[in-house]
């Protein structure tokens, strides 16, 4: 006996119609917070001397709520949490999801995480590759990166390449590795003294030690 197929609506996972359709239905939000912005419901964060107002960034799936720290705001983020799912059909995960605030006190942190049902955000910590929370001036910061370049510009590698395949691999390190950084931040002088010694050792056969930035 053959079992047939039924067809049936939605998307598989992976499909490639999945993020298209999320950023879609994603738009919903950003009705919902603009409606709370312009009835005095919620309050964003005014960034730089111009004061521009931040209340919402969503890259892909992923979503921030920028406010003033208040607990008018905290109810606003509920209730337009909560609406948001009603109208399409999505379900938050508040488990998943972290509350982050500055200039207030550890108590308040903790009640507003327990009545948003979330947890909190300790700093530094990273999105999207990128550390927030933390001085990009000082070099301990850069040491992800460098531990990346050393690993890529391994001392095996060094032995088994020909110097055009050095030189290839050290540029695609400079292409793939640092400049996601670079684009961010400004590097400091010892960090780029550091990966230039990393780069001339894999290249000329030098020893690839790993010397920590001071």
């Amino acid at each position: 006996m053959e079992a047939r197929l039924v067809p049936q609506k939605g998307l598989r996972q992976g499909d490639p119609l999945s993020p298209l359709l999320f950023n879609i239905v994603a738009e919903a939000l950003s009705g919902i917070i603009s409606q709370a912005l312009e009835k005095g419901l919620y309050k964003g964060f005014l960034c730089g001397k111009d004061k521009v107002e931040i209340s919402l960034l969503q890259y892909a799936d992923d979503t921030i709520f920028f406010g003033e720290a208040s607990m008018e705001n905290i109810r606003a983020i509920k209730t337009m949490m909560r609406i948001f799912e009603l109208v399409s059909g999505l379900k938050i995960n508040f488990a998943k999801s972290g509350l982050g605030a500055f200039g207030v006190s550890d108590e308040w942190r903790n009640v507003v995480a327990g009545y948003l049902n979330c947890r909190l955000l300790s700093f530094p910590f990273t999105y999207l590759g990128v550390p927030i929370g933390t001085n990009p001036r000082y070099c301990h910061m850069w040491d992800p990166i460098i531990t990346k370049c050393e690993l890529k510009l391994a001392k095996w590698k060094q032995r088994h390449l020909s110097f055009g395949g050095r030189v290839t691999l050290i540029k695609s390190m400079l292409t793939s590795i640092p400049i996601y950084f670079f684009s961010f931040f400004r590097v400091p002088k010892k960090v780029q003294d550091k990966l230039v010694r990393i780069q001339r050792r894999f290249l000329w056969g030098g020893h690839q030690d790993q010397v920590k930035i001071a």
